[in-house]
């Protein structure tokens, strides 16, 4: 879960501003030219689609290859934070199932 450095309010994973105040989302803009704001754009909404699936693995893939562009993405280090817990908290569910 994401929150508005602005506002403070929650944001859904694959906002890019904030829907209570418009504040853009997760630091610096995602890239200083067209082709890198593709690329990134890119991988950003496949990382999303794998978070989505569940498939926490290659979301982290992609948060990875993004931050090594914006390695200042406030939004995409949060991001890769909480995922790496819930693949932490998945392999304990597993092993308390075993």
């Amino acid at each position: 879960m994401l929150h508005c450095q602005n506002c403070g309010k929650t944001a859904q994973l694959d906002d890019l501003f904030c829907g209570f105040c418009g504040t853009k989302l997760g630091g610096e803009p995602f890239g200083e030219t067209q082709e890198r704001l593709d690329l990134v754009a890119i991988q950003y909404r496949l990382a999303i689609i794998y978070l989505k699936k569940g498939d926490y693995r290659h979301a982290v893939e992609k948060f990875k290859k993004i931050l090594q562009k914006e390695p200042n993405n406030i939004q995409v280090k949060e991001l890769l934070t909480q995922t790496e817990q819930a693949i932490k908290k998945s392999q304990l569910r597993e092993q308390v199932g075993s």
